[in-house]
């Protein structure tokens, strides 16, 4: 039987987060190019750090999830989930009605797409 130890796990952690971490930086020169173009790739990884850290908060894991956590971040601003702008996020992300991450996820983006819409429509 295979054992492995901790030192094995941290360094699965880091190839696994390093991983995403590319991934999401063309995530975010593609679909939000005004922030790939004002923030420093040490700050774009700090943002994501962010992302991960804070939805592992409300139990949001999976990289699809943790990247819609982190393009809210980026269109709503980094704290989207504790502002007093945006009370329904913390409502949604907190709904212990809604067990499932993905759930939660796909309910937060839609309403943020419906906030973000009527914002641009003002």
């Amino acid at each position: 039987m295979f054992k492995i130890d901790e030192k094995q796990i941290s360094a699965m952690e880091d190839t696994a987060r390093g991983s995403f971490h590319q991934r999401m930086l063309i995530h975010i020169a593609e679909f939000f190019p005004e922030h790939d173009a004002t923030l420093d790739e040490e700050q774009k990884r700090a943002l994501i750090d962010h992302g991960i850290e804070r939805g592992r908060v409300y139990e949001i894991v999976s990289e699809r999830d943790v990247c819609i956590y982190v393009d809210l971040m980026l269109a709503l601003g980094p704290d989207f989930d504790e502002s007093e702008t945006y009370p329904w996020a913390y409502e949604i992300l907190t709904d212990d009605d809604v067990r499932l991450p993905r759930l939660k996820m796909d309910r937060l983006h839609a309403r943020a797409i419906k906030e973000i819409e009527q914002r641009e429509a003002v």
